[in-house]
């Protein structure tokens, strides 16, 4: 157990345009990625202590947002995009979620449904992304929260093909 001591303030940051609610530090350690309620990602410079970059990726909140292991993609999740992937060597968004709305029905007048990735975070060795789902139905007030795994390199599929999702998840960590 670290004793209170343990921990004392080296430095702060300052400089993010609004709250912060996600943030996570590259691999190499040598840079700092920030979100939040801007929808920016921020990228600091952990040996200047400056920001070097942002990269406006949702048009609301960012909710979360992980590193790959190699450093080079940040996934981000964000209430109305759901989610994106942000390559941090080009500084472009290279994968994007956009709004799931499901219009009304005749049946229901006021029935819509809206998917929200809440949470994200990368495999620690493959470009695995663990991505947290859930779908809101304004109807019966109601959500069917989910955690799907999907391999980032290939289109993004959120087949419900189990068996099909179970070997290529197989295949990916074998390799």
């Amino acid at each position: 157990e670290p004793k209170q001591s343990a921990l004392r303030k080296l430095h702060t940051l300052e400089g993010n345009p609004a709250p912060i609610s996600s943030l996570a530090i590259s691999p190499s350690g040598d840079m700092l990625i920030s979100g939040g309620e801007d929808s920016l990602v921020q990228l600091w410079g952990l040996k200047n202590l400056e920001c070097v970059g942002a990269l406006e990726v949702f048009d609301g909140p960012l909710l979360s947002l992980s590193v790959s292991f190699d450093g080079q993609y940040v996934a981000a999740a964000a209430e109305e995009e759901s989610l994106s992937v942000v390559d941090l060597v080009d500084s472009e968004v290279v994968y994007k979620e956009e709004k799931m709305l499901t219009p009304a029905t005749p049946e229901a007048d006021a029935t819509f449904e809206k998917t929200i990735a809440s949470c994200v975070d990368w495999h620690p060795s493959k470009l695995l992304l663990a991505v947290s789902l859930e779908t809101l139905r304004s109807s019966i007030s109601s959500s069917t929260p989910c955690i799907k795994v999907v391999s980032f390199g290939d289109p993004i599929n959120y087949s419900d093909g189990e068996e099909e999702w179970e070997d290529e998840y197989d295949d990916q960590l074998s390799e």
